[in-house]
């Protein structure tokens, strides 16, 4: 069984290659009424590394089928309630950590099937059914 990717992309990213990649959190009013959504994207020039990781636990995924707008389809694994740290290291200036503990929000869409996260039963159009 193919492991859920629970970390960001961009530490992958080449030292002198430039980078972009979104983060979100989202955070509501118990009982309802008000919430607010954020969106944190990391814009990582060349040579400036990025480190960080997303960490959500398997009892908190979820999984979801999405219909693909040329047909077919794709699983995609969520977890609204991630953690997630990051570094930034910019030349001449010092080190700019953030986190979020469990105040993330996490999704990543694949064409693997055999993720071992159960998938809901709400279809996202006909061809989600394939």
């Amino acid at each position: 069984m193919t492991e859920p990717r629970t970390h960001a992309r961009f530490p992958e990213a080449a030292a002198g290659a430039a980078h972009y990649e979104s983060f979100y959190m989202m955070a509501c009013r118990p009982g309802g009424g008000l919430g607010v959504w954020i969106r944190y994207t990391v814009l990582k020039p060349p040579g400036a590394p990025v480190e960080g990781d997303v960490e959500a636990p398997r009892k908190d995924l979820v999984g979801w089928v999405y219909a693909d707008p040329a047909g077919g389809r794709h699983d995609t694994v969520n977890c609204s309630i991630a953690t997630m740290r990051l570094v930034v290291h910019r030349p001449g200036h010092d080190p700019v950590e953030l986190e979020s503990a469990r105040g993330a929000a996490y999704e990543l869409g694949m064409r693997e099937r055999d993720h071992g996260v159960p998938l809901q039963p709400y279809p996202d159009g006909p061809q989600a059914a394939d």
